[in-house]
């Protein structure tokens, strides 16, 4: 990438401290430069399985986000360890989702269809005796995650499309269509736990 010369140097370690102090303009300034190499990376290692179900562009989102979240562990101070360090987490994304798309152990038939996931989280606490996998569900929703309950409030209770969700959340659609689908197999693979137990 060759070296910055020391006016960019001081302007990219500048930058690099506002976005630690969690100014996302900053962070998106950072990004800019790399981005390019990044959804080269993005497409290149994609497994061919996972093409038809994550976009390249949404693959590049989640790391964003990713990144952005745990800034604070990016120890250095230069672009080119910046982009190695954003390259990481984009591996380490993209070897989640495959995980996630390829995960033998669950099964299928014990699973409750999402539409009655729906109806339940709508119309709150079960009643003792009702459904026990939706009761498993209801265990698993008070665990989830703040940021995954709150996408699916967002898309059960206030009827938001995915369009609204990625404007509250700073991301595209397609970024917060996937993020409420991880949500929602969360949930599930919580429920199957509950059940285990």
């Amino acid at each position: 990438m060759g070296e910055l010369s020391p006016e960019r140097q001081r302007r990219f370690e500048e930058v690099l401290a506002l976005a630690r102090g969690g100014l996302r303009h900053a962070f998106q300034e950072l990004i800019e430069p790399i981005d390019q190499v990044l959804r080269f990376h993005a497409r290149r290692r994609m497994e061919r399985c996972l093409r038809g179900k994550i976009s390249d562009s949404d693959l590049c989102q989640l790391t964003y986000l990713k990144a952005f979240e745990n800034l604070s562990e990016f120890q250095g101070n230069t672009v080119e360890g910046f982009r190695n360090w954003v390259l990481g987490i984009l591996d380490h994304v993209r070897q989640k989702e495959y995980q996630a798309y390829h995960r033998q152990a669950r099964d299928v038939s014990r699973e409750v269809p999402l539409q009655k996931v729906e109806k339940k989280l709508v119309t709150g606490p079960i009643p003792a005796g009702e459904d026990e996998r939706a009761c498993r569900y209801e265990a698993a929703w008070r665990e989830l995650p703040h940021r995954y309950r709150q996408v699916v409030h967002w898309h059960y209770h206030e009827k938001c499309s995915h369009k609204e969700i990625g404007q509250r959340l700073g991301m595209s659609p397609d970024a917060a269509r996937h993020l409420f689908h991880r949500a929602m197999m969360k949930l599930s693979e919580d429920a199957h736990k509950h059940d285990k137990e």
